[in-house]
């Protein structure tokens, strides 16, 4: 009440955003820049979320893929963000004085390495089996376990990175911007891994642009394997919660760059942004988008300047 706003009862329709948690709301190129962006504020929050599985049971194939990267990238930025005592900036001088995302601390870890198990246990298992009530009610839950990570840790560069990919697709359509995926638009492989300028419908991209959680999970690959030398340890924590396995530290990036890759590839999720018709000289363009999402950029456990970017941007054009 304090902010002069109404309560907020949430009651979500995907397992992905985790909103129903969080603080924070998204616009789409609020100022003519062609990008997505977003804010945090106390009074955000929802004062109730219901959360029911049965509300996911209908949500196409291609929407519980996009949803679910979502989640995943959810948990893994939040675990791997700078951690809460080494954010840039000085202290708050009072608890109310803190930013929406504080960094890492011991109460978001929790909530995102169980998040990245049920990943691991049921993301795949929900999309091939759209009947399994168990994995649906699994990803209801981790949708809303990485809400409560994420909404306190923050996020860093997959996302400040996705904002300008949805919001180019979406704003500033260029002619050889390409996206389909299964239940939005009718497409076989063959049609995603054709060239731009086919004369395939399917080729057209869809109204609403790329969706979210799929420009996330074209940027991680390349954006876990630079960043783990930054924090090698939790990189390489995040990667057991999501193999099952223990992974060496000096291998982490290298293994979580390899398992987002072959989720991709299982999930039909385009291998890089030249599969969506992103061609080399848009990198400038793209990194000029992000550089100024410094709400989640910001959190990344190591510098992220235009140069950086423009090495995850290209990297991320093909793997």
């Amino acid at each position: 009440e304090k902010c002069g706003m109404p309560s907020v009862l949430a009651v979500p329709t995907t397992s992905g955003t985790g909103s129903e948690t969080t603080g924070t709301a998204v616009f789409v190129d609020v100022e003519g820049v062609g990008a997505k962006t977003g804010i945090s504020a106390r009074g955000l929050r929802p004062r109730l979320g219901i959360v029911d599985p049965e509300n996911m049971g209908s949500a196409p194939r291609g929407v519980k893929i996009a949803a679910g990267w979502d989640v995943l990238c959810h948990a893994l930025e939040s675990y791997t963000v700078v951690e809460f005592d080494r954010r840039p900036g000085p202290a708050p001088r009072t608890p109310l004085d803190r930013p929406a995302y504080q960094g890492a601390n011991p109460i978001s870890d929790i909530w995102c390495l169980k998040t990245l198990d049920l990943i691991r246990r049921y993301f795949v298992r929900s999309v091939i089996h759209p009947d399994d009530v168990a994995a649906r009610d699994a990803m209801a839950l981790a949708a809303t376990y990485a809400g409560i990570g994420f909404g306190n840790a923050g996020l860093h560069a997959p996302h400040g990175m996705s904002y300008a990919i949805s919001g180019l697709s979406r704003t500033s359509p260029l002619p050889r911007l390409r996206y389909a995926f299964p239940d939005y638009a009718s497409a076989s492989a063959d049609d995603l891994a054709a060239p731009p300028g086919s004369s395939s419908s399917a080729h057209a991209i869809h109204p609403a642009g790329i969706p979210h959680g799929v420009a996330v999970a074209v940027c991680a690959p390349a954006v876990f394997r630079l960043t783990a030398a930054a924090a090698p340890r939790r990189h390489a924590e995040a990667a057991e919660a999501l193999t099952g396995v223990g992974v060496p530290e000096g291998a982490a990036g290298e293994t979580l760059s390899g398992v987002l890759q072959g989720l991709m590839e299982r999930l039909g999720v385009p291998p890089g942004l030249a599969h969506m018709g992103f061609e080399d000289g848009d990198v400038e363009t793209l990194v000029e988008r992000s550089v100024c999402q410094q709400r989640v950029i910001g959190l990344a456990p190591m510098p992220l300047v235009g140069d950086t970017l423009g090495l995850m941007f290209q990297e991320a054009m093909r793997y």
